[in-house]
């Protein structure tokens, strides 16, 4: 049997090479992501030629100052693929990366501790 996190990591590659999706030739993966970063190691070794920036590995994370970089190059325009944790999504889908909680000002949990939270 198929487990879920196998079929995860085989479908984000098709949707990412959807010739009816916009080309992605720099794609960055957020600290634990291990599916959506395999599903990108799978786009590359298919031979296609993407820039992938890993978060959550030092070899692969060619930011000198941590993830700030990484925010100012999206905000730039300048990823095109950017596969965040739940972390970082409120009910609404809007992205957040500040502020817990309503009325409650302040840093939202690291990538990791989010995922981790929203995996247990």
């Amino acid at each position: 049997m198929i487990a879920s996190e196998e079929r995860l990591a085989t479908a984000i590659p098709h949707l990412i090479l959807d010739p009816a999706a916009p080309p992605a030739r720099h794609i960055a993966v957020g600290a634990a992501s291990p599916i959506p970063a395999a599903a990108c190691w799978f786009v590359r070794k298919l031979g296609h030629d993407v820039r992938l920036s890993l978060l959550h590995k030092r070899s692969g994370n060619p930011f000198t100052e941590g993830s700030r970089e990484l925010f100012d190059l999206a905000g730039q325009g300048r990823i095109d693929l950017f596969l965040l944790g739940g972390g970082q999504i409120d009910g609404q889908a809007n992205i957040n990366l500040i502020g817990s909680a309503p009325g409650r000002p302040g840093p939202r949990a690291s990538p990791a501790a989010s995922a981790q939270r929203s995996c247990t």
